[in-house]
């Protein structure tokens, strides 16, 4: 548990910042932004067009997307409607001098983040960038957490053949959608046997939600 702490420890302090992209055709507002961006640390690539982006976001995954709505070779949607043509996981910010209830809700009900006004207040746009990276760190420290869990349970020692026709059946039934019944005595590892169900299932990278029916009561639980 020390070295595990150690290590998240570790991974914390080189947590690296954001990767950003800004898409605008205006030169100066475009030039401002990521060099405010840079001195919060962040890393910026800049782009001029609507073609010219699709063809960046094309090569690299960014973390964050901050594209302005119209453009002269397109719009802001253009851009994402690539990304989840290309099922990208970036989080999308709209600029624009022209915000309409339209433009709001295509965003929003097309998986962007958030969008600001022109003139871009900067203030705002790095408290939406620091609130897009915390959820980011939150998500990897996730991942970094379960990857450590995962090779634990790889680890797991047991000397019974009882036990290892358990794994056995793990292996069998982890990747179907059957119910799975884990019963035995106090202690004997039901809580593993669950999570390595789930580690193993092709619903690995969804939450594992544990519940204790035991501090439930009987009615609410028969209920539920």
């Amino acid at each position: 548990k020390k070295i595990k702490a150690q290590k998240l420890q570790l991974y914390s302090k080189e947590r690296r910042m954001a990767d950003i992209i800004v898409i605008d055709d205006e030169g100066v507002q475009r030039k401002n932004m990521s060099a405010f961006l840079k001195s919060l640390g962040h890393q910026v690539v800049q782009s001029d067009s609507v073609l010219r982006a699709k063809s960046q976001l094309q090569d690299k995954e960014f973390d964050i997307v901050v594209s302005d709505m119209r453009m002269k070779d397109g719009t802001g949607r253009d851009i994402l409607d690539f990304l989840n043509s290309q099922k990208s996981k970036s989080y999308f910010i709209l600029i624009t001098a022209y915000a309409s209830v339209e433009d709001s809700i295509y965003i929003l009900k097309n998986g962007g983040y958030d969008y600001l006004p022109k003139p871009v207040n900067l203030d705002d746009l790095e408290r939406k960038v620091k609130h897009i990276s915390a959820l980011i760190s939150m998500k990897e420290e996730n991942k970094f957490l379960k990857r450590g869990f995962v090779e634990e349970t790889k680890t797991l020692l047991y000397e019974s053949e009882n036990m290892k026709r358990v794994i056995e059946m793990v292996e069998k039934v982890a990747d179907t959608k059957a119910p799975v019944m884990i019963f035995g005595e106090s202690g004997t590892g039901k809580e593993l046997i669950a999570r390595m169900l789930h580690d193993k299932s092709s619903r690995r990278d969804k939450l594992f939600v544990g519940v204790n029916c035991g501090a439930l009561n009987e009615n609410l639980l028969e209920s539920e």
